[in-house]
C-alpha cells in the first residue's frame, strides 16, 4: 500500500496500524493472509521497491519462504497501575524472573468487556498493591503480533509466574472482582486481599449502624 493522505487525516491511521505501516509518507508493500487457523499473518517487502523485488517477494510468499513480519506499536513509557505493554516488550515483561505478572490481551472490537475487565484489574491492583512481586499488563492485540499473542477470542487473561517462561495459566471464570481475586490469590498462595477488604468495610459499615 502506498498512501499520501495530508498529515491530519486520520481516516486510513486504523488501517495503517493494523498493517504495521509506521510512516504513511513511505511505500510500503504487505502481504496479508489468513491461515487455516483463522490467524492473520504479515509478510513485509523489506527491499526496495522495484518489478523484480516485488516479484520476488510474492514467490517466495508462494514457496512458503518468507519470514513473517510482527507488528509492534511504539513502546508506552507511561506510569500506571496498568502498564501498557506492546509486541516488542510483552514477553520480556510476562516472563520476567523477578514477579508475577497478570495480563489481558484484548482488542478495541470488544471494547465493553475489556472495559470491564480493566476497571477490575484496577481495583486488584490497589488491593494488591503491597505485593511488589506482582504486576498488571495489557497489550492491544490488534495492533500487536507475534508467536504469543492470540488473535481471536478475546479478552484473554493470563497469569505468568515468575520464573516460568512462557508457561502461563489462564483465567476462565466470572468476570467479577471476587472471582478473578479469588483466582489469582489461589495461584499465588495467599488470602484473598479484595474479600478482607470488602468484609472490612462490610465491618465498618454494620459498626457505624449500631
Amino acid at each position: 500500500m502506498h498512501h499520501n493522505a495530508p498529515k491530519n487525516d486520520h481516516n486510513l491511521a486504523p488501517l495503517r496500524a493494523w498493517l504495521g505501516v509506521e510512516n504513511p509518507y513511505s511505500p510500503a508493500v504487505r502481504i496479508v493472509s489468513k491461515d487455516e487457523q483463522g490467524r492473520w499473518r504479515f509478510y513485509q517487502l523489506r527491499d526496495r521497491i522495484s518489478v523484480d523485488s516485488t516479484n520476488e517477494f510474492f514467490r517466495k510468499y508462494k514457496e512458503g519462504k518468507l519470514k513473517e513480519f510482527h507488528r509492534s506499536e511504539k513502546p508506552d513509557n507511561s506510569h500506571g497501575p496498568i502498564k501498557q505493554t506492546v509486541a516488542k516488550n510483552y514477553m520480556k515483561t510476562v516472563t520476567s524472573h523477578n514477579y508475577d505478572v497478570l495480563s489481558i490481551i484484548y482488542s478495541p472490537e470488544n471494547a465493553t468487556l475489556t472495559d470491564r475487565i480493566l476497571k477490575i484489574m484496577q481495583i486488584l491492583s490497589k488491593v494488591m498493591g503491597d505485593l511488589d512481586y506482582l504486576k498488571f499488563v495489557k497489550i492491544n492485540a490488534e495492533l500487536n503480533s507475534d508467536e504469543h499473542i492470540p488473535q481471536r477470542g478475546y479478552p484473554y487473561i493470563r497469569l505468568y509466574k515468575k520464573n516460568s517462561g512462557v508457561r502461563f495459566n489462564e483465567y476462565e471464570g466470572l468476570y467479577t472482582a471476587s472471582e478473578l481475586s479469588q483466582w489469582l490469590s489461589d495461584h499465588l498462595g495467599i488470602e484473598n486481599p479484595f474479600l478482607k477488604v470488602m468484609e472490612n468495610m462490610k465491618n465498618a459499615k454494620t459498626s457505624s449502624s449500631d
